[in-house]
């Protein structure tokens, strides 16, 4: 399902583990994330069921499966290129793209995968138009280990989409994924002058038209 020893996740690692709001790595049980404990992270659908039990009680961790997803992204799709889409607490990122079941663990085919980045990059023409796609999409998580996967989930769906990649561009497609899905916690978000986000809230790159936004202006 995941294997960060394979290209391309190998080649840009080090960028889907960054932070780039603070400076360091994304945080799992507030210490960050390291190459060396990639070995542990693994989909919640390969978990065993005690820690699944265990993730829904503490962290309301529940994934969404593909049949649902379908129905529901089907239902909001506008058909366009460049319009935003946010996940909140996106987990493994289903609704971007639905690489596999995430119940179950079963691969979806590329042709049948539900999530709108899925359905953009079929719509897609060529490499621009694909990367206008990836920049399009973003998503929140709090459990570091489960918003390094749904990075890996969303970059493995933009290369498997554009087929050949040079280095300098599957950086570039990696730096678009780890600002546009971001550690950021939904549950318990401290007050700050009446808002429910962090002072200052995450900054986000707005890719289409330059420069950069605050997350409360999504």
């Amino acid at each position: 399902m995941i294997n960060f020893d394979q290209y391309p996740l190998k080649d840009v690692i080090e960028i889907l583990l960054r932070d780039m709001n603070s400076g360091g790595n994304i945080l799992l049980d507030g210490k960050q994330l390291l190459k060396k404990n990639l070995p542990a992270i693994k989909p919640r659908a390969l978990k065993s069921d005690e820690e699944k039990f265990f993730r829904t009680r503490t962290q309301a961790e529940v994934f969404t499966p593909s049949r649902v997803v379908k129905f529901m992204v089907d239902a909001i799709d506008d058909g366009k290129l460049d319009s935003r889409w946010l996940e909140i607490t996106c987990g493994e990122a289903p609704f971007i793209t639905n690489r596999y079941d995430a119940e179950s663990g079963e691969p979806v085919p590329p042709q049948d995968r539900a999530g709108i980045l899925d359905k953009k990059l079929r719509r897609a023409q060529n490499f621009d138009e694909a990367k206008r796609a990836l920049q399009s999409v973003y998503g929140y998580e709090i459990q570091g280990d489960s918003l390094l996967i749904a990075r890996a989930n969303v970059l493995l769906s933009f290369a498997e989409a554009v087929g050949t990649i040079d280095d300098k561009n599957l950086a570039e497609a990696a730096e678009i994924v780890a600002w546009n899905f971001f550690q950021f916690d939904a549950l318990n978000p401290p007050s700050a002058q009446g808002s429910l986000f962090d002072d200052p809230p995450p900054t986000l790159r707005d890719w289409l038209n330059g420069g950069s936004f605050f997350f409360t202006e999504v």
